[in-house]
């Protein structure tokens, strides 16, 4: 529980739920779990964490009595508290010295030297849809679409309350595209053409135009696979910066003699 923990009395004001020995539950303690529910689902759950609050604190404190400073418990209380701490540096020393910024250069490179890590799995699809309500279906979107004018598509979609994917540099996967279509619409798109498909039903007008197809087993366009290749390009820095300053703490600390060695 939030402040639920401290060790010394608590003395914040607010609304009092519970009390055990020292510590004080709040309402506002969780109050965050609550602000969802309804009313009578609110006092239901409020009731139901106060008991389980009080019944850790009655726990808590029997152990207290019960194994008093257990050399097992203790050691286990430094060592993770030793963790947290180092995880803690860890996390403050990246967020101030890890440089995040990745050029396209960077980027071909890294793609290049692992092009073999970049065999597709599955048949990716670059691709233009709207689906708008059948009510909404007039010459001016037929216009639009046969233009490919992509602003007042967007516009005109969003207006009737449509869905749409048009940005024509997004690859997808084609178990996606298919998801998005009426089955009738998906049996009609041979990937291997750049053609335009519709489709109307009782209720929407589809269009599709197929782009640009990539195969299983294809290489992956670099803009496919970009977002993984920045989450690997910054985890090696991060590893490379780590090892670097784990480095330089230890010659540091061998050299104020605040650590020893023995060879």
């Amino acid at each position: 529980m939030i402040g639920c923990q401290n060790t010394t009395k608590d003395i914040r004001e607010g609304i009092k739920l519970a009390s055990a020995y020292d510590k004080t539950l709040y309402l506002e303690d969780i109050q965050h779990k609550l602000s969802s529910r309804t009313t009578s689902d609110s006092i239901a759950l409020q009731a139901k964490y106060v008991d389980e609050w009080i019944m850790d604190q009655v726990i808590y404190n029997q152990a207290q009595e019960s194994l008093g400073d257990d050399p097992e418990i203790l050691g286990l209380v430094e060592k993770y508290e030793a963790s947290l701490y180092n995880h803690k540096l860890k996390e403050l020393h990246l967020k101030e010295n890890l440089d995040t910024t990745i050029t396209q250069a960077q980027l071909d490179t890294f793609y290049v030297q692992h092009k073999d890590e970049f065999n597709l799995q599955e048949s990716i699809v670059r691709f233009l849809y709207i689906k708008v309500p059948k009510a909404s279906y007039n010459d001016t979107i037929e216009t639009l679409w046969k233009t490919e004018d992509l602003p007042g598509l967007r516009s005109y979609v969003s207006q009737q309350g449509g869905i749409q994917q048009l940005d024509i540099n997004a690859w997808h996967y084609y178990s996606e595209l298919k998801a998005i279509c009426p089955e009738k619409l998906s049996a009609k798109i041979n990937l291997k053409k750049t053609e335009s498909y519709s489709l109307k039903n009782e209720k929407n007008y589809f269009f599709i135009k197929v782009l640009e197809h990539k195969s299983k087993k294809e290489k992956a366009p670099l803009s496919f696979v970009k977002e993984p290749i920045v989450r690997r390009v910054l985890f090696e820095r991060s590893n490379t910066l780590l090892k670097e300053w784990k480095q330089h703490l230890f010659k540091e600390n061998i050299k104020s003699k605040s650590i020893y060695i023995r060879h």
